[in-house]
């Protein structure tokens, strides 16, 4: 799991991520290993 503050700089980067893994679940290959899913969350901000 990965906590990612609500910011826009954050936000940038979860979108960067978010491409990376795009990509990166295209690949198919005995030598690569094969991605399976992620999933977005959103909590309440008072919550830690």
């Amino acid at each position: 799991a990965i906590s990612i503050p609500n910011d826009s700089r954050s936000a940038e980067s979860l979108k960067q991520l978010d491409q990376e893994i795009k990509l990166l679940s295209q690949f198919k290959h005995e030598n690569i290993v094969q991605y399976y899913g992620s999933e977005t969350v959103s909590f309440p901000s008072n919550l830690s």
